[in-house]
C-alpha cells in the first residue's frame, strides 16, 4: 500500500476487470424488483427484462432497504449525505515517499478536515460538515445521480484548507458527494435475507465500504459457495433487524450508526 487511502475507482475498476478476467459479466441497468415465490428468488427484473438468478446478493448501498421490500422485508437503513472534494498536488513525491493522513479538529467554519493524500497526485478531503441523514421515505425518491456536493460546504473546506497549506493556492479539481449506508446498530448486514434461501445482502458499511468491499466479497462468496464463511458473520446477521413488511417495526427513531 502506497497511500494513506485507497483511491476507489482506481480499486474498484480494477476488481471489476479481474472478475471479468475470471468469466464475470457486468451489466449496467436499473434494477426494478424480483420474481420470487417459496423463499426463493428466480429472477431479477432488470429494465423489463428477467434475467434469471440461482442466487442474488443486494449491494445498494442505503438504497438496499428498498430492495428489501421487493422481497417483502423492511430492512431499516438510513443515507448520510455527505460532501467531499479533491485537489491535485503535481508536486506529490514527498506524499508519495511518506503518505500520511491528517485529522483536523473542528474549526470555525463547521469543518473537521480529514487530509488524505494518495500516490497518484490528489489529496482527498473529507470531514467538511454539513452532513444530512436520508430516512428511507427520501431514499426512496432519490436517485444516485442527484447526490451532489453542497457547494457552502465545498466553499467551507476550501477556506479551511486554504488556512493550512499552499495546496489550496488553487480551487478543488473535483468535489463529490457520497451517500453513507448506515444501519440503526452501526454493524454492517451481511448474510440470508430471512425466510429466503438464496437471496443475500452485503450494505451498511457507513464510510468503510470501500476499504472493507474485498473482505465482504470473500466472506460472501464463501457463503453462497460453501455455505459458511471463513469469517464469524453472525454479529452482521440481518435477520437482527428485518422483518418481514406485514408486522415489522420501521425502526423509526433510532439513532443512525455512525459510531465506528
Amino acid at each position: 500500500v502506497h497511500g494513506a487511502q485507497v483511491t476507489p475507482k482506481e480499486l474498484t475498476h480494477a476488481l471489476m476487470q479481474a472478475a471479468e478476467a475470471r468469466g464475470a459479466q457486468l451489466r449496467i441497468g436499473k434494477v426494478e424488483g424480483f420474481e420470487a415465490k417459496g423463499g426463493a428468488v428466480s429472477g431479477v427484473l432488470v429494465d423489463g427484462e428477467v434475467v434469471p438468478a440461482a442466487k442474488i446478493v443486494i449491494a445498494m448501498g442505503p438504497w438496499s432497504g428498498i430492495a428489501a421490500e421487493w422481497l417483502g422485508l423492511r430492512l431499516p437503513m438510513r443515507g448520510i449525505w455527505s460532501t467531499s472534494v479533491v485537489y491535485t498536488h503535481l508536486e506529490c513525491q514527498a506524499t508519495v515517499k511518506d503518505p500520511h493522513a491528517l485529522f483536523c479538529e473542528e474549526d470555525s467554519n463547521g469543518c473537521h478536515l480529514e487530509v488524505y493524500p494518495r500516490p497518484n497526485g490528489e489529496v482527498y478531503l473529507c470531514g467538511i460538515g454539513g452532513s444530512k441523514e436520508m430516512d428511507a421515505d427520501r431514499l426512496r425518491t432519490l436517485a444516485p445521480t442527484e447526490v451532489v456536493a453542497d457547494p457552502s460546504r465545498v466553499a467551507a473546506a476550501h477556506k479551511s484548507f486554504s488556512a493550512l497549506t499552499s495546496i489550496a493556492s488553487q480551487p478543488p479539481t473535483l468535489h463529490q458527494a457520497c451517500m453513507r449506508p448506515c444501519t440503526p446498530d452501526a454493524r454492517p448486514l451481511m448474510g440470508l435475507m430471512p425466510g429466503y434461501t438464496n437471496a443475500y445482502v452485503a450494505a451498511g458499511h457507513n464510510c468503510w465500504g470501500i476499504l472493507w468491499g474485498p473482505v465482504t466479497g470473500k466472506c460472501m462468496a464463501e457463503l453462497i459457495t460453501e455455505g459458511r464463511s471463513s469469517i464469524d458473520l453472525s454479529p452482521f446477521q440481518p435477520g437482527r433487524c428485518c422483518t418481514p413488511m406485514a408486522g415489522g417495526r420501521h425502526n423509526q427513531g433510532l439513532p443512525v450508526g455512525e459510531q465506528w
